[in-house]
C-alpha cells in the first residue's frame, strides 16, 4: 500500500531547514549495548583491514565486522569482490562520509555492493530486528538506469532509485527495474539521507526515510518480504554503457533490536507528524510530534537532556542520563 508522508518535529534550537546537519555538525547515529555498529574505520587509508579482503564464512580479518565486499568486479558480478575493487577507486573511505561507491559502467546488471552480517558468519540477521544508514548519491541525475540501493536478496526490494523517471526514490519496488511500487518522493542529488528499517519477526516490514524536517513512513503491499537473508547495500545498476561516473556515500550504519540504534540531533528518526493522507510527496507541517513505540503509539515532545561523546570516526557513541 502506498505509505504516509510527513515531517519530522522540531528539533529544538537545531536547525532543521538544512538536512543532515545539528548545529553544524552532521547527523551521527547512537548505538546501545548490543547493536551491531558497521563502522568503517578500519578500512580507512592506513587503517588495519583491506575492505577488498573482507569475504564469507569465518576466519575474515577482524576489522571486516560483518562486512562482506561483493561486485566491483570488472565482468560485473555479485561474488566477492576482487582487489581491483578498492585499488581501481571503485570503494573508498573517509572519516566524514564514511564508505564511497563509484560507479560508471553499464550492465545488466552492473553489482558494486556490500553484504551485512551483523550476527556473525552465515546467521543473517537471526539477532537484529532493525537497520538505520544514511546515503548521499552524487552526479545520479543524468544516471540513465535503475539502482537498487538496498534489499534482503533479490524477493525483498526496500529502497531503489529510478533517475530517470523524474529522481524517484522508491520505497518497497515491486521487482528489479520495477514499473510499481508501494511509496515515492523525489530525491535530491547531493542530499543525505536517514533511512530506518523495521522487520522485527510478526509485523510488518516498515520503511522510514527523512530528508531533514520531511519523513517518509512505507509498509510493503506483500506481506510476505522480510529479512531473512543478508542485508545487500550499494548500487545495483541497470544502464547501458558509456554512463557517467555516480558517487553513492554511506555512514551511520547500525543493527539491533527495535530502539537500539538512533539517530542524534535534539530529536530522532521515528519522530515524525503522519497526516491523514496517501500521498507519495513530501509534505510539510510542524507542531505535532508522534514518537512509535511498542507496543502503541506516544505523543509527546522529545526530550534533549544528557551527554553524549562522539568520536570523528566511529558512530557508537557513549550517552550519560
Amino acid at each position: 500500500m502506498l505509505g504516509l508522508v510527513g515531517v519530522q518535529a522540531d528539533c529544538g534550537t537545531e536547525p532543521s531547514a538544512t538536512f543532515g546537519m545539528c548545529s553544524g555538525n552532521p547527523r551521527r547515529v547512537r548505538a546501545a549495548a548490543g547493536a551491531w555498529v558497521g563502522s568503517t574505520t578500519p578500512f580507512l587509508p592506513g587503517g588495519t583491514t583491506d575492505f577488498c579482503k573482507c569475504g564469507f564464512g569465518a576466519g575474515q580479518p577482524t576489522g571486516c565486522n560483518g562486512f562482506i565486499c561483493a561486485g566491483g568486479n570488472p565482468d560485473g558480478g555479485g561474488g566477492q569482490c576482487d582487489a581491483a575493487a578498492c585499488t581501481s577507486g571503485g570503494y573508498t573511505f573517509d572519516a566524514t562520509n564514511g564508505w564511497a561507491i563509484k560507479n560508471s559502467h553499464g550492465g545488466s546488471p552492473w553489482r558494486s555492493f556490500a553484504y551485512l552480517e551483523p550476527c556473525g558468519p552465515d546467521k543473517a540477521n537471526a539477532c537484529v530486528e532493525e537497520l538505520l544508514l544514511s546515503f548521499q548519491l552524487h552526479n545520479v541525475a543524468t544516471w540513465p538506469g535503475y539502482i537498487k540501493l538496498l534489499f534482503f536478496g533479490d524477493s525483498a526490494n526496500v529502497l531503489g532509485l529510478w533517475p530517470n523517471k523524474g529522481m524517484t526514490l522508491l520505497g518497497f519496488p515491486h521487482g528489479d527495474q520495477p514499473s510499481a511500487w508501494d511509496g515515492e518522493v523525489a530525491l535530491q542529488d547531493g542530499a543525505w539521507y536517514d533511512v530506518r528499517v523495521t522487520f522485527a519477526a510478526g509485523v510488518p516490514m516498515e520503511l522510514e526515510v527523512v530528508n531533514g524536517d520531511e519523513a517518509a513512513l512505507w509498509h510493503p503491499s506483500d506481506p510476505t518480504i522480510n529479512a531473512q537473508s543478508r542485508a545487500q547495500l550499494g548500487l545495483y545498476t541497470w544502464a547501458p554503457p558509456g554512463a557517467p561516473e555516480v558517487t553513492l556515500n554511506v555512514r551511520n550504519l547500525c543493527m539491533g533490536k527495535v530502539g537500539k540504534c538512533t539517530f542524534t540531533c535534539g530529536c530522532t528518526i521515528g519522530s515524525l507528524y503522519v497526516p491523514p493522507t496517501t500521498a507519495t510527496h513530501w509534505r510539510h507541517r510542524r507542531g505535532v510530534h508522534i514518537e512509535s513505540v511498542e507496543p502503541e503509539l506516544d505523543y509527546h515532545t522529545p526530550p534533549f537532556g544528557g551527554i553524549w561523546i562522539q568520536s570523528s570516526t566511529d558512530l557508537a557513541d557513549m550517552s550519560l542520563a
